[in-house]
Order: structure tokens, then sequence, then C-alpha cells
């Protein structure tokens, strides 16, 4: 886990896409802590919104569509999030990002697994964080809630069969699913090597993709790509 200056730290070693280096390794956590303002936007997201919006972009493309889709109470939610879609631009490298925005009452990837991309940024506004194991669940481990969670996966350079980190969604708890579920923030590099209609995650059928389909209740549509997607 980085102790100092986190954000500083990471830009430290931006380089070209998909070569970055994680401090940590395979899992790198910065612990930062969720303001208020963020936190109560993102319960008011869990009562009023869809249950995903998933959208994808340059930076600047992205300030307009998330402007769009969180218009009303979510500013603080919203400025977060850019704030993170500039981080994962800036360590990375990448101009195009998704930006992926999910209320989970399931257990979705409930297996631990790696992620078929290079990097991955996680953030669970709403509920627990990220469970992870090196020993193929004998022993487990979860991030913090609200922690910034960056995850290599198999497209990663330094990627091999000898990294032994493994993650999963936490299973969800009747108490969780009483204030509306868990929200969870993902961007990424829209599924790398892929026409970026498939999470790119474990290989769990754990979601929906329907293309060319008028928006439905519960839905958010991609409007670039005509994704609707429902976990």
């Amino acid at each position: 886990m980085i102790a100092s200056c986190p954000t500083r730290r990471i830009l430290a070693f931006r380089k070209s896409p998909l070569a970055v280096t994680l401090p940590s390794g395979d899992l790198t956590t910065l612990p930062l802590g969720l303001h208020a303002e963020v936190r109560d936007a993102a319960y008011r997201y869990l009562a009023t919104r869809p249950a995903v919006i998933v959208l994808r972009g340059t930076r600047d493309e992205l300030g307009v569509k998330l402007a769009d889709a969180l218009q009303g109470t979510f500013d603080a939610l919203r400025e977060d999030i850019m704030s993170l879609v500039s981080l994962y631009a800036d360590m990375t490298g990448h101009s195009v990002m998704r930006v992926r925005l999910e209320r989970i009452v399931t257990d979705s990837c409930r297996k631990f697994h790696v992620d078929h991309l290079a990097l991955r940024l996680l953030r669970s506004y709403v509920g627990p964080g990220v469970q992870w194991t090196r020993d193929d669940g004998a022993h487990i481990e979860d991030t913090p809630p609200g922690a910034v969670v960056f995850l290599a996966g198999t497209a990663h350079p330094d990627w091999s069969d000898q990294c032994t980190v493994r993650h999963r969604s936490p299973p969800m708890t009747a108490a969780q699913l009483q204030v509306g579920g868990r929200l969870l923030l993902t961007i990424d590099e829209t599924a790398l090597g892929h026409d970026g209609l498939i999470d790119a995650c474990c290989e769990e059928d754990h979601g929906t993709v329907d293309r060319g389909l008028p928006p439905q209740d519960g839905y958010a549509p991609d409007d670039d790509a005509g994704l609707h997607v429902r976990h």
C-alpha cells in the first residue's frame, strides 16, 4: 500500500500505454478517503439512477458525457469520477477510456480471477471494496471501502503466471441490499483486444449485453456504441 502522497507518486511513473509499473506489484491500493459530499451523492445515485452507466471517450468527451448522465445533485460524484479519469489517463497515457458506474445487487464476479486487460481502476463508493488472494482463496484480503484500487491484468506487459493476485467482488449481504447494494466505479482501456462490448473481466456470465436496442428500465446506453448493459 502506498503511504506517502499517493497521487504524486502514481503520476511519477507514467509511461507509454500498457507500460505502467505498479509500485506494489499486480495490485496497488490508494487509501483515499471519500468526502462526505461524494458519499451522499453516491447514496442518492443508488436510490434514483439506472443500474449501470457505461461511457467511452477521451478525457474531454467523458467530461461532457458524465455531465449529462449525472445532472442535478450528483456534481460531487461526477467531479470525483473525472478526477479518477484524469489519474488513469495520466498514469497510462491512454487517450480513450471506458467508465462504468454500476449498482451491484448480486454476487457479481464471485470467482477469483484476473482481468483480461492491462490495467483497471476500481473504486467502491458504497459498500465493501475488492476481495483478493494470493493463494487461491485460502487467505482472503479486503481493500478498504472507498479506496482506489489498481489491478494489473493478463495484457499488462509485466504480467506472467507468477503474478499470484486474484480478485473478486465481495459476496452481497442483506445489510448491503437494504441500502440499495454496492456502487462500483470501473475505469479501463475499453476491453483491449476486443470490440469494446464485453467486460474483459472473469469468464463468468454475470451480465447481458444488447446491441442496437432502445434504452429500457434500468439500462443506460453508451451512445457511441449502442451498448446497454445490466447486472
